[in-house]
């Protein structure tokens, strides 16, 4: 089991590492769906509205 405390000092945030969009592809048993996420003017990655597709 991995104690998430020891991960603690090696937490990367997004805004130094993530594009300004990227498309996701979720898999589930239900199958997969694939969105895209854009980021907003804060810096947030979020789901670009009307992506979202299986």
């Amino acid at each position: 089991m991995i104690n998430l405390m020891d991960l603690a000092d090696t937490v990367i945030t997004l805004e130094e590492t993530a594009p300004d969009a990227l498309e996701m592809r979720v898999q589930t048993q239900d199958g997969t769906t694939t969105t895209t996420l854009h980021r907003n003017p804060d810096g947030v990655l979020v789901e670009q509205k009307g992506t979202a597709h299986e």
